[in-house]
């Protein structure tokens, strides 16, 4: 059964969270029989998918159609839709936005440390809210460890709590030490997903291009498990070699 917002919420302190990053329907589809517990369609979908250097040149438009694709192709697993740069600059525009997204399909919405204003207005209009803090990459990009200096990690972790006072079911904490990853989880009555940010979180993201080699650039914190990106140009090298 596809878990709801308030569900998700409810597994923190049960098990471990399994999250992964989706763009289309076919790998959704896939997807679709597994026993994941949440699909994020990714505004990365610029840089994965695109090619952009960063996501800020990611659009609505973009993210509503992938969102919609991702739902058609997994329809039992709990869909978050990515907002992307600018489109929660004020309260009227992330709920505008925000409902577009349910209206797509997803199920709730992540957003990258937004205003209380913001997160109040989207809670009114009962649109559900994953956070997202430490390194945002809509606004930093250069990818490095954040949280490193007593007032960085302390600014985090107030940020974190922001994001349960302000009624996120979840908060996903990127690229911050392990020793900072725990001490929030074990601060916040919300589960913490994390993605390069140790083991200690109530759950893990993972990138569905990275899990299976389809990058082709290796990150550090995101091995492969497996190498697709090899068995595919195996086979279209078959396919080459045997065409007549």
């Amino acid at each position: 059964m596809k878990l709801t917002a308030s569900g998700i919420t409810r597994l923190k302190g049960v098990r471990t969270i399994k999250t992964v990053t989706c763009y289309d329907y076919q790998m959704a589809c896939w997807l679709n029989e597994t026993k994941l517990d949440a699909i994020l369609v990714g505004d990365t979908v610029g840089e994965i998918i695109y090619g952009f250097p960063n996501s800020t040149a990611v659009t609505m438009d973009m993210m509503l159609r992938h969102t919609e694709a991702v739902c058609r192709g997994a329809p039992d697993i709990h869909v978050i839709g990515d907002m992307p740069f600018k489109s929660y600059d004020s309260s009227d525009l992330a709920v505008k936005n925000g409902r577009a997204f349910l209206n797509a399909g997803a199920d709730s919405i992540k957003l990258e440390n937004p205003a209380r204003d913001v997160l109040t207005a989207l809670a009114t209009a009962k649109i559900p809210v994953c956070g997202h803090v430490g390194l945002t990459p809509q606004t930093i990009h250069n990818y490095k460890k954040q949280g490193t200096s007593p007032a960085a990690a302390q600014k985090i972790i107030d940020d974190s709590l922001i994001m349960q006072k302000y009624h996120c079911y979840a908060t996903i904490l990127e690229a911050l030490p392990s020793s900072l990853s725990q001490k929030i989880t074990h601060k916040l009555k919300i589960p913490t997903i994390g993605i390069a940010a140790g083991t200690a979180c109530d759950g893990q993201i993972r990138v569905l291009y990275d899990i299976t080699g389809l990058t082709k650039i290796e990150k550090s914190f995101a091995p492969p498990i497996h190498q697709l990106g090899k068995t595919l140009k195996e086979a279209i090298q078959i396919y080459i070699d045997t065409s007549y």
